[in-house]
């Protein structure tokens, strides 16, 4: 279980390094391996406006399905913001 926790740790602080860099940040991985709530971890000790998408929600999928460069690049004109996308 110690382990587990290093490993969510480092993630969790690479994330944090490169947020307000007007970026968006994309975390994949298989269902089930906790990438939502490492997600809600991070913005749960942030006092910053976030968007959350979760490509377990169908429209979701449906929005990022037929997105483009232009779409994505909304999401990170502002660098106050936080986006993230789950998948």
């Amino acid at each position: 279980m110690k382990q587990n926790n290093i490993i969510k740790r480092h993630l969790q602080d690479t994330i944090i390094a490169r947020l307000f860099k007007g970026m968006v940040i994309i975390v994949l991985g298989a269902r089930q391996v906790g990438k939502t709530t490492l997600i809600e971890n991070i913005l749960s000790d942030l006092d910053a406006p976030a968007i959350e998408l979760n490509g377990d929600e169908a429209d979701v999928r449906e929005l990022l399905g037929d997105t483009t460069s232009t779409r994505m690049q909304a999401c990170q004109r502002r660098p106050e913001n936080v986006a993230f996308l789950a998948g």
